[in-house]
């Protein structure tokens, strides 16, 4: 369950370096898997077994202290979620400044893609979709998104988004009456329970409440 977990939420994963602990931790588990299956199939009950539980133990000890090291090389911010924040903007001298100015030009393409065209709407939209509109690597789009706007997880950088377009609607007196299901299935949400945990997260209120709190003095 824990390496179904791992890959199920790897390509939304912003963060090379935990990336690749993703990586390794499938790598090890399998490893260690696939021994330990070979080793009871060909092994007989009896003394050799015993010898061979105890190598289980003492490999799986080792895998788990790998597991445990390799996790401990990367810094606790790019291992656990956080607000995101808007990346410094660092100004270099030569061909580094050259290759900013180029980021730039992606994110702003980015951006563009996000505010004008509204594609976080799309239904099953990835970053490979954006990549491919970018015609760029996933790599670098993912190292733009992460680095330069702060965010360490695809679908919060979509969701947040979405959750903007949201915040208008329900702020907007002429959709007073839309349902809330309506608001969030136009901004993207598949349905609204999802919706409801992400723009309460972000907002700290409901999309109902929200609406309440920002409507019009009568």
């Amino acid at each position: 369950m824990a390496a179904t977990q791992t890959i199920a939420s790897w390509s939304v994963d912003l963060v090379e370096r935990r990336r690749r602990v993703r990586v390794f931790i499938v790598a090890a588990s399998a490893l260690y898997g696939g021994i330990n299956a070979v080793l009871q199939i060909l092994l007989p009950i009896g003394a050799a077994a015993e010898v061979a539980n105890t190598v289980n133990s003492a490999v799986l000890a080792g895998v788990v202290a790998a597991i445990c090291y390799a996790m401990m090389r990367v810094d606790g911010a790019d291992l656990f979620p956080a607000a995101p924040e808007a990346a410094p903007v660092v100004i270099v001298p030569g061909q580094l400044a050259a290759e900013a100015a180029d980021d730039q030009k992606l994110v702003d393409a980015l951006l563009r893609l996000m505010g004008d065209e509204r594609i976080y709407r799309h239904d099953n939209i990835t970053i490979g979709t954006l990549a491919t509109k970018l015609a760029i690597p996933e790599y670098r789009l993912r190292r733009l998104i992460n680095q330069r706007l702060g965010y360490r997880n695809f679908n919060v950088f979509l969701n947040n988004h979405r959750i903007e377009e949201a915040k208008a609607a329900l702020s907007d007196p002429s959709q007073a009456e839309v349902p809330v299901i309506t608001i969030a299935m136009d901004a993207g949400f598949q349905s609204l329970g999802p919706f409801n945990r992400a723009f309460k997260a972000t907002t700290g209120v409901t999309p109902t409440e929200y609406r309440r709190l920002n409507a019009p003095a009568a």
